[in-house]
């Protein structure tokens, strides 16, 4: 990306005031790595005196693209959105301060190594422990009309899920309302409540192991916790959930995994499906316990 200099400073000043998204730690890092050109000739210097009209490039290190594209597992992106396979344990978003590794300023630094002018506008989320398909925004305005219409927009929200236990009922419907409690544990009743958000979860069985079962869950509503609260209600919790009271931890991972989501494009009302394949741990507990059975 080329930048013209409307007025006498210092490339540093310049790179700091001029060229949109960048930190004081990013731009001293393209200086010291020869990633800044002035007319042309690469510029380290940061008191570098720019004159009226000089060209200032930030150029792109394929390296650099290359580290950062190399941490994320990307299922899709156009022009206009970019989704991840969110690994377990990253945040979706910052929760203590703009310095903390998200999955948001994974793809927001792989974004601006390829155009600097880039941003990734988060559009919805998933747990810190649970894994699996999460989408961005490319603009703000694309985000906003996500989210205004996201019920509407959403035709599926599968989750893959390892609990404790052989459920009595090997498929079902799970309907509650939900509201947060201390500790920000979500808790459910029967009947509607006051401030409390109803909730439906789906479920089948789709296998059985010692002492597990893995299941196929679809999301009627996008509730906070919804399916480690409803798992818990059946007596059933996620493997690894001690927040929901599961006993047990065989995957050293919460056992939750968004494998699809398939949403309309808000405005042309494109069809768009994105889904990756369940987790490798997944698989290997339900065949240890399978094997064990026979």
């Amino acid at each position: 990306m080329e930048y013209k200099v409307q007025e006498k400073k210092q490339l540093l000043a310049f790179l700091l005031e001029d060229v949109p998204g960048l930190s004081r730690t990013k731009a001293k890092s393209l200086l010291k790595y020869g990633q800044i050109a002035v007319n042309g000739k690469r510029q380290k210097a940061f008191d570098y005196e720019l004159r009226v009209d000089s060209v200032v490039a930030v150029i792109q290190s394929t390296k650099e693209q290359a580290r950062t594209s190399a941490r994320l597992d990307i299922v899709f992106e156009n022009n206009e959105l970019i989704v991840i396979n969110k690994p377990d344990g990253l945040l979706s978003v910052a929760a203590d301060g703009p310095d903390e590794e998200t999955a948001h300023s994974l793809v927001e630094e792989y974004l601006k190594s390829k155009d600097s002018k880039s941003k990734a506008y988060v559009v919805h989320r998933l747990d810190q422990y649970t894994s699996g398909v999460l989408l961005f925004a490319k603009s703000n305005a694309l985000r906003l009309k996500l989210q205004e219409r996201w019920n509407d927009l959403v035709t599926a929200r599968k989750y893959y899920a390892v609990v404790e236990g052989t459920l009595e009922k090997k498929q079902g419907k799970i309907r509650s309302w939900l509201t947060e409690g201390e500790g920000f544990v979500m808790r459910s009743s029967k009947k509607p409540l006051e401030g409390a958000k109803e909730a439906v979860t789906v479920y089948e069985v789709l296998q059985e192991a010692e002492k597990l079962s893995l299941l196929d869950v679809t999301l009627e509503t996008g509730r906070k916790n919804q399916i480690r609260v409803h798992m818990y209600e059946l007596g059933h919790p996620v493997a690894g959930d001690k927040k929901y009271r599961a006993t047990s931890n065989p995957l050293r991972r919460l056992g939750l995994h968004a494998y699809k989501l398939a949403l309309r494009h808000p405005e042309t009302e494109e069809l768009f499906s994105f889904q990756t394949q369940m987790p490798k741990s997944f698989r290997r507990v339900m065949k240890e316990g399978a094997q064990k059975i026979e």
